[in-house]
């Protein structure tokens, strides 16, 4: 009797194109045991309309054994959704399981890989910002350990020298940023470095200095 299949056993090929999770048809071919040609032809039977199709396949070519080249597709977690939804039995069934899920997790570490790429943008223009409007690079990074430690926005702005107003206009920027400054200790602070502009060119962003 043949050992069944379980999704866990299975390593799913998926790539990356154009930021977004691919699998080939020759893939499914390969893992759900059919002749590649069937595979298209499934993909070209599908009654889908033209849009879809623009969206979630992309015709491509592969060079085969002899040399010559060949038509593939590429499609989407969608196309790949739709094109598997009719193939039957317990290895179809766990490599559909299989792949659902491994698309499912590269298209959340592909958003969490954004909204940080995002993030870190955004940061980057507040302290631009900063800059331009009279404040020292080390500015925006104190501001978020003050606010970090706990310290209210008349205490940041104390030791910032500038008014509670001002603390308050940046830290609002800093969280519309997406950049967490919730306090996370009850430590007290060490002494600021001056808001204003220097001769010196010292970087510093949440603590880590380059020179």
């Amino acid at each position: 009797m043949q050992n069944t299949i379980t999704p866990d056993q299975i390593t799913p090929e998926i790539t990356i194109s154009q930021g977004r999770p691919m699998v080939s048809s020759l893939t499914v071919a390969k893992h759900f045991h059919k002749q590649h040609k069937n595979v298209l032809r499934d993909i070209l039977d599908l009654e889908v309309p033209k849009e879809f199709n623009r969206l979630n396949f992309e015709p491509v070519s592969y060079v085969d054994r002899k040399g010559e080249t060949r038509p593939a597709i590429e499609m989407t977690r969608k196309g790949f959704v739709l094109l598997v939804m009719g193939y039957r039995g317990a290895r179809a069934m766990a490599f559909k399981i299989a792949y659902i899920e491994a698309f499912d997790r590269m298209e959340r570490e592909l958003l969490s890989g954004q909204a940080a790429m995002d993030r870190v943008e955004g940061v980057l223009d507040i302290v631009a910002r900063a800059c331009r409007s009279g404040y020292t690079t080390s500015f925006i990074p104190d501001l978020v350990k003050y606010r970090r430690m706990g310290l209210s926005y008349e205490k940041c702005a104390t030791l910032l020298r500038v008014c509670a107003s001002t603390a308050h206009k940046w830290s609002r920027l800093l969280g519309e940023a997406g950049v967490d400054i919730t306090p996370r200790c009850d430590t007290g602070c060490s002494a600021p470095r001056s808001r204003r502009k220097t001769g010196g060119m010292q970087l510093s962003l949440f603590g880590q200095e380059a020179h």
